[in-house]
């Protein structure tokens, strides 16, 4: 006999799924919502700057700051110079919906997951993972990784909590899955790699198998780390670029000065702010209770590359050096909300075991719902600061053009903005290291010159007096782009075009 207040299967069944497509909707609404704001960051527009560029004159290489020679991964751009080929400046809001739908289908993962332990787990997982900022920022902009997290949560779904298939099925599916994601993104290289040692030392009886699953990934990293060894070995590319831009933060004062500051700037004021029921609830069920399991090793891992990055000042640290463990996260605090409600419901008195569990599950919504709510408009103002940016690159869309003469942009944003053709749009760190010769090649090839005020960018190291925002003697100022912003902690940008 059913317990008295308990709805019938059927209207469970409904419930549960009126609940998870709310959490749906919710999700949706939030990526759709930063969608439609300025990016906190420009890497959208370097990615798709990078495709258009391959798709308009059919080499690939980074016109912007040389990302392609080993910095970044090439499994995205194929993608991006196909939608380009397709839908032109377009493309990016194309990759930005791949971006929602990819989060969303996470989501469902991350449900099904948590659900084998619960329904308070499954749904509060969803809902943990769904209102995270990190979910609708990575989810907004076209970039890869929602797509690395979606690979990687869809390979661990596959090889742990699926009964879908045959065996060998799910182990193929996983190993193309882990694969496509070792192609786009560093991390999870990372994550790859702990398969089969976390097999060795936990599941033994599967290692060979998870090892094989790892094959394709680990043949990928071994030829891409050979094929980049004229330029130099891959640890030194990869983290000599993060630590060159952790270097100009920390000259400007963005970041912290001392380590054990940056520790706690970056995981309590910029990383755990992002919903700290999760980030709270998380990672303390993994320490406590699922220290055996393949996730809690990935997370963990993860975090504590990104910590040492970060207080060993070789990286700024940033809400995707760690995408792919949020997912995993958000099923532990799932599940430690579930164990925490059978706890309670093993009070002694029915009826306040129900009331503390009701109070448990509202007060964690209400929680999470106020904490994303807080965090929002901030990561909304930081965007703003990107404005002068765009308005740089509008009023280069609005000005006559001499054909064949190129953009000098070292702005990602500006450049797309600028609706110059891909190919015909570099940046400085493409110029000559001579100033005479810089400056003779901008003279002969350049229309008009996008400066940002950024020490290390070679434009700036080769033509200091563009920093001043007047004419000189060899470049015109044509266009101030700054406004309010520049109080605020924008880089200001200006648009100079040479002297004949």
């Amino acid at each position: 006999m059913r317990p008295p207040h308990e709805p019938p299967p059927r209207a469970k069944r409904w419930l549960e799924f009126a609940a998870l497509a709310t959490l749906l909707t919710v999700s949706g609404f939030l990526i759709w919502r930063r969608m439609s704001l300025p990016d906190i960051f420009e890497d959208g527009y370097h990615h798709w700057w990078i495709g258009a560029h391959w798709a308009e004159s059919g080499t690939y290489v980074d016109p912007m700051s040389l990302m392609t020679n080993g910095s970044w991964l090439p499994g995205y751009y194929p993608l991006v110079a196909g939608l380009y080929s397709l839908a032109g400046w377009g493309a990016l809001d194309l990759l930005r919906w791949i971006g929602l739908a990819a989060s969303l289908i996470t989501l469902l993962l991350v449900y099904g997951m948590a659900r084998r332990h619960g329904l308070a787990a499954g749904l509060f997982a969803a809902l943990f993972f769904g209102v995270a900022i990190q979910t609708s920022l990575i989810g907004s902009m076209a970039v890869p990784e929602p797509l690395v997290v979606l690979a990687m949560t869809g390979g661990v779904y596959l090889l742990w909590f699926s009964r879908w298939s045959r065996e060998e099925i799910r182990y193929a599916l996983a190993a193309a899955l882990f694969l496509a994601a070792a192609i786009l993104r560093y991390e999870a290289w990372l994550a790859v790699s702990l398969l089969p040692i976390h097999a060795w030392f936990l599941d033994r009886p599967r290692f060979r198998v998870f090892a094989l699953t790892a094959l394709p990934s680990f043949v990928f990293m071994a030829l891409w780390a050979v094929a980049l060894l004229p330029g130099g070995l891959l640890p030194a590319i990869v983290v000599g670029q993060t630590a060159r831009e952790a270097q100009n933060q920390l000259l400007l004062g963005s970041i912290p000065a001392n380590p054990w500051e940056r520790f706690g700037w970056f995981w309590f004021g910029n990383y755990a702010a992002g919903l700290l029921p999760l980030f709270v609830l998380g990672p303390a069920y993994m320490v406590c209770r699922l220290r055996r399991e393949y996730p809690t090793w990935l997370s963990l891992g993860l975090f504590a590359g990104v910590t040492a990055l970060v207080v060993g000042g070789l990286g700024t640290g940033s809400y995707r050096y760690v995408a792919i463990a949020v997912p995993f996260v958000a099923v532990a605090a799932g599940r430690a909300v579930q164990g925490i409600a059978h706890i309670l419901l093993r009070l002694s008195r029915p009826s306040l075991a129900r009331v503390a569990v009701a109070g448990l599950l509202i007060a964690l919504v209400v929680a999470s719902a106020a904490n994303t709510a807080w965090i929002t408009p901030k990561l909304d103002s930081v965007g703003l600061l990107n404005a002068p940016l765009e308005r740089a690159g509008v009023w280069i869309s609005q000005q006559p053009w001499d054909e064949g003469k190129r953009l000098l942009s070292d702005s990602p944003i500006a450049t797309y903005y600028s609706r110059v053709d891909p190919a015909l749009a570099w940046s400085s760190w493409w110029l000559p290291s001579n100033r005479t010769d810089a400056l003779m090649i901008l003279r002969a090839q350049y229309e008009y010159i996008v400066f940002v005020n950024v020490s290390y960018y070679p434009l700036h190291q080769l033509f200091p007096e563009l920093a001043n925002g007047t004419s000189s003697t060899d470049f015109v100022l044509v266009y101030n782009a700054n406004a309010w912003e520049e109080e605020y902690g924008a880089k200001a940008v200006y648009v100079y075009t040479p002297r004949p």
